[in-house]
């Protein structure tokens, strides 16, 4: 399963783990809005799971990102648009 998500996938999974928005990852990896939604869609489809939090823990808990980078907020709330 690490070996299917690239580096780039990894440091998307990094920042969502930090509990950032995928406006916010796009600004922050100097790419639109939509690459980071495909990278997210593609993320969730190579870890077999329907949300972020479940993508992040499956990711921390094979490996695929450090654990100490988890920190998504007990508010988060998968109906938004992030």
């Amino acid at each position: 399963m690490k070996k299917l998500i690239t580096h780039r996938e990894q440091e998307i999974l990094k920042l969502m783990a930090q509990g950032m928005s995928s406006k916010n990852i796009a600004n922050e990896l100097g790419v639109s809005f939509h690459t980071i939604q495909t990278h997210r869609k593609n993320i969730l489809r190579k870890l077999n799971q329907n949300s972020t939090i479940r993508a992040v823990t499956v990711a921390t808990t094979v490996g695929i990102i450090p654990s100490n980078n988890f920190n998504i907020p007990l508010y988060f709330n998968n109906d938004q648009q992030y």
